[in-house]
Formats: C-alpha cells, sequence, structure tokens
C-alpha cells in the first residue's frame, strides 16, 4: 500500500477497482506482485476528493488483503455491507477488504467527531510527544484472528464513540487509542474500546499472542493508565513520554494487563 499525490498514471492492471485518480491530496494505491516481484497481478487507485492513506495491510486465510488507513474524502469508496457509509470527523479511519485478484468486497469508514487513526496532528509541520518523525501521524495496525475477525487499532481524537463490549466507554485526554474488532465481512463492530489517561495516548501496534489474546503497544503521556497489580512499570518514568504494552482477554472484552515501558 503507498500513497500518490494528484496524478494520473500510476500503472493500474486492467480490471482494476479504480483506474484513475479520484481527486483532492493524494490517494492510496494498492498493487500484488508475484512471489519473485517479476509480474503485476493487480493493482488499483483508492480515494475520493481528500486525503487517502493506507497504513497497513494484512492477508487472511482466504488469501484476501484487509487494509486499514484514513480518509477525510467523504465520497471515499465503500463496497459491500459496511458498518458505516458516511465520514463522521474531519479523518476516519477507513478498513477495506480486497480480493486475490483485486476486487473490492467490503470497506468501512470507522470514525466518531475528531480526527481518527491519526497520531497528533496530519499537519506534518505539527509535532506532538507522541509524534517525533515524519510520518509518524499516520500510525495504526491491522490483524486477522483465527476466525477472520478483523481488528484494528490506532490514535483516536474522537470523544463521543458508539462503544461496544469495551472495558473503557468515556474519553480520558486529549487523544485515546482506539481498539475495534469488526466481522470477517465489515458490517459489524463486535468490540471496540478506548484506551487511555489523561494525558496524550497512541496505538501503534496490534498482536494476537498464543491464548488468542490481544496485544497492543503505543507511547504515552499520561500518568494515570489503568497498570496491572504485576506490572513490570506500574509508574509513568518521566520525560515527554513513555511506551506501554497491553493485554486484552478476547473471551471476557476485558484490560488484563498493562505496563509502562520507559
Amino acid at each position: 500500500g503507498l500513497v500518490t499525490n494528484n496524478v494520473n498514471g500510476f500503472p493500474t492492471r486492467p480490471g482494476a477497482f479504480q483506474t484513475s485518480f479520484g481527486g483532492g491530496v493524494s490517494d492510496a494505491v494498492i498493487s500484488k506482485f508475484d512471489e519473485m516481484g517479476n509480474d503485476l497481478i493487480f493493482s488499483t487507485y483508492m480515494g475520493g476528493l481528500g486525503d487517502d492513506q493506507p497504513h497497513s495491510l494484512v492477508v487472511n486465510s482466504m488469501n484476501e488483503l484487509l487494509v486499514l488507513g484514513r480518509t477525510d474524502a467523504s465520497n471515499f469508496p465503500t463496497a459491500g455491507s459496511p458498518f458505516d457509509n458516511s465520514k463522521s470527523g474531519r479523518n476516519d479511519a477507513f478498513v477495506a477488504k480486497f480480493s486475490s485478484s483485486g476486487n473490492l468486497l467490503a470497506s468501512t469508514f470507522f470514525g466518531g467527531s475528531g480526527e481518527d487513526a491519526s497520531n497528533g496532528s496530519p499537519d506534518r509541520s505539527n509535532y506532538s510527544p507522541t509524534k517525533y518523525n515524519y510520518g509518524d501521524d499516520a500510525r495504526g495496525e491491522v490483524i486477522v484472528d483465527e476466525n477472520d475477525n478483523v481488528w484494528i487499532a490506532c490514535p483516536t481524537q474522537s470523544p463521543a464513540f458508539n462503544h461496544v463490549n469495551a472495558f473503557q466507554f468515556t474519553y480520558a485526554g486529549s487523544q485515546d487509542g482506539l481498539i475495534a474488532k469488526f466481522n470477517s465481512d465489515l458490517s459489524s463492530v463486535l468490540f471496540s474500546s478506548y484506551l487511555g489517561g489523561t494525558g496524550i495516548d497512541a496505538i501503534h501496534g496490534i498482536k494476537q499472542d498464543l491464548n488468542g489474546d490481544i496485544i497492543v503497544v503505543g507511547g504515552t503521556t499520561s500518568r494515570d493508565l489503568r497498570t496491572s497489580s504485576n506490572a513490570h512499570e506500574r509508574v509513568f518514568q518521566g520525560g515527554s513520554a513513555d511506551g506501554f504494552i497491553a493485554k486484552i482477554n478476547v473471551s471476557t472484552n476485558q484490560l488484563m494487563n498493562l505496563t509502562y515501558v520507559g
């Protein structure tokens, strides 16, 4: 997954979902090569009249491609039976699923009233304690579980989310982490929650462990994260930001463990 800025002429393939630039600032472009990198199997634009960025890719058990990104385009292409077919804030997260041959099977917005899938400001000259380097605003990750449910994790600045089975329903600071679980066709959210304190919190990565529980990692300025009693570091260590690691029980949707790392 790449970003292309305000141009036509990117090498798409016949039958591509979107063969021309969608307008606005930038489009996502998704390209699949053979295992040797010699043959371009499919290649397509994906975007609307705005700024569209892919942040993370993963392939499920059926060789379908899942893409997580963000968009501020109201006409970003949705497909299938999307959980949400309209944009809610300035930038929303999007999740999309392509077949192995490049057909768009499903696509949905996911967002609240503020910035979603943005770590700090999308303005590349505006930095924050969890945004140190160029591109750090474009953080988040998508994975699939053994049932091909789709999990995403990213930052959010939306104080009003209709969370499902959350361990934290309330927006706590100026930016929280966001975790969500979709069914395989992106038509339903099975679980979603904030994770954050009264400072700035950003989830950067997500993984499933051997027990099926979910691990998330990120950065924080919050002194009041809900650390566990046996945490490696229960207290914020100082400086502008610490890392954190958290584990979520997928059976109960509860926060099992959390530690600072700093």
